[in-house]
């Protein structure tokens, strides 16, 4: 019997009973000696309790996850074909297992109703309004609607696709920044100009100490003092002017 189960199934499912920690053997009396053999209805019952274990774990976890259906659709970018290969897998698995669900139209709508495509979600509406109503509509029914409508809006290439006045917004936002960034140019381009022409007219009023050297003999001259006030004067302009961001020293020499 037991050569006949191991036979049977799969490697994988051999590994249940391995990993269970329950021993299969029994001890079996030859007159006065003791013998541990290897019992197949022992196996049978680990392996069936393993495998019950098992199922009604994966079971737990379906249900979970089709309460989640909401989540899934964000994970995978709003593709609805993802979505019901998805939805697909998890019911046959459940069909697999004799087990069904019974909310899976609620968790559906749920799911596509997540979707930002406002022509989508208001198609999804409707049925979902025609199913409260009383229409007679299944999960598959509603799946293939659901993914034909998406393929369509894919091919005419108007899923997701922003709203006229979505549309103008965008277009008067980019006019904006467009006019703001020519602007913040302009204004950066005139006060250059005029920080490098103030810079040309000191470097022009500017005379090496060598040469005021010859005008300093004794007490300074009238001359020299209205040199020094002019290139103070211009000098406190320069720095008054000086943007606070970029500072640089002037080298006049």
């Amino acid at each position: 019997m037991l050569n006949c189960i191991q036979a049977s199934i799969t490697y994988k499912c051999a590994l249940k009973v391995v990993t269970s920690g329950e021993t299969y053997e029994v001890e079996v009396k030859n007159g006065d000696e003791k013998e541990m053999v290897q019992d197949g209805p022992s196996y049978l019952r680990i392996l069936i309790s393993r495998v019950t274990i098992d199922s009604r774990s994966t079971v737990s976890y379906i249900r979970r996850t089709l309460l989640e259906l909401d989540d899934y659709m964000t994970s995978i970018d709003y593709n609805v074909t993802s979505f019901n290969e998805f939805v697909r897998l998890q019911l046959d698995t459940l069909t697999a297992r004799g087990e069904s669900s019974s909310d899976v139209m609620v968790n559906l709508f749920k799911g596509y109703l997540v979707a930002p495509d406002k022509e989508f979600s208001t198609y999804i509406k409707q049925k979902k309004n025609n199913y409260k109503e009383g229409q007679d509509l299944q999960e598959e029914d509603l799946m293939t609607m659901a993914e034909n409508k998406f393929k369509s809006l894919i091919r005419s290439g108007e899923w997701n696709a922003p709203s006229k006045k979505q549309k103008e917004i965008l277009v008067l936002t980019a006019k904006l920044e467009s006019i703001t960034k020519k602007k913040k140019s302009d204004k950066s381009k005139k006060c250059k100009e005029k920080f490098n022409g103030r810079k040309r007219l000191l470097r022009t009023l500017w005379k090496p100490k060598t040469e005021m050297a010859k005008h300093n003999t004794g007490a300074p001259s009238t001359k020299c003092g209205h040199f020094t006030r002019q290139v103070n004067a211009h000098w406190k302009f320069l720095k008054i002017t000086m943007t606070t961001k970029k500072k640089k020293e002037i080298n006049f020499s």
